[in-house]
């Protein structure tokens, strides 16, 4: 079997070794291997290194703040607790509709999050037993979003509902007492039954001032915190 020489380009040589089969037939041609080493190859040109991005514009707050936490939206405004309680026992009870609607609202503007203004009010109208707890509980958290104790919370609402579950407690007292009463016809149990109700009546205003006072103390303390002025 023959080899065969071929030539590069460079003018060196090679020599080509044809393949057998088993039988010493050539079938095909083996890759011609240069006599010598190849050339070294030149290295890659250093790139030029990425120029420094422009660092991202910082956003002002949308509105003054002291702190290392802001909402995604404006706060909310600071309300008189004084004020607040007079209206609602002058508008008997309906202020509370417009403050559940309007503090919620801010609340939801303010931090992204809660039921919001609408959710309130229809609980309000639905479920005004919940509110109570629930206000404090969105209250609470606007404290704990930037890692503060919270001053109020969800068992907040038991001072306003406590004195409520004594009275629905003591009702079945009242209906016997009252009861004895017709039956008797004694003064002095209508004196009781009366003194047991004005009681229980005193009760339930001064858990639900207590409340008030305590849940919008805390939010008023809140907006303050974040610059609003009262």
């Amino acid at each position: 079997m023959d080899n065969h020489v071929c030539v590069w380009a460079d003018g060196r040589a090679a020599s080509i070794v044809p393949a057998v089969t088993g039988e010493g037939e050539p079938w095909g041609m083996a890759q011609p291997q240069p006599p010598g080493p190849w050339p070294p190859t030149a290295p890659w040109p250093p790139t030029a290194p990425w120029p420094p991005t422009a660092p991202w514009p910082q956003t002002a707050p949308p509105y003054p703040y002291h702190g290392g936490y802001y909402g995604l939206g404006p706060p909310g405004r600071i309300r008189s607790t004084g004020t607040s309680i007079a209206l609602f026992f002058c508008t008997l009870g309906i202020y509370a509709f417009v403050y559940n609607f309007s503090v919620h609202d801010e609340m939801r503007r303010h931090s992204g999050r809660g039921i919001g203004g609408g959710v309130a009010l229809l609980l309000t109208f639905i479920a005004g037993v919940a509110m109570p707890f629930v206000t404090p509980a969105e209250v609470g958290s606007l404290y704990t979003r930037r890692g503060q104790a919270a001053p109020v919370s969800g068992w907040t609402g038991l001072w306003y509902l406590g004195p409520m579950a004594v009275g629905y407690l003591a009702q079945f007292f009242i209906i016997f007492a009252a009861f004895a009463l017709v039956s008797g016809g004694g003064t002095g149990t209508g004196v009781a039954l009366g003194t047991l109700f004005f009681f229980w009546i005193a009760l339930v205003i001064a858990g639900g001032v207590t409340w008030f006072v305590k849940t919008n103390s805390a939010l008023n303390a809140y907006w303050a915190s974040v610059g609003v002025v009262g």
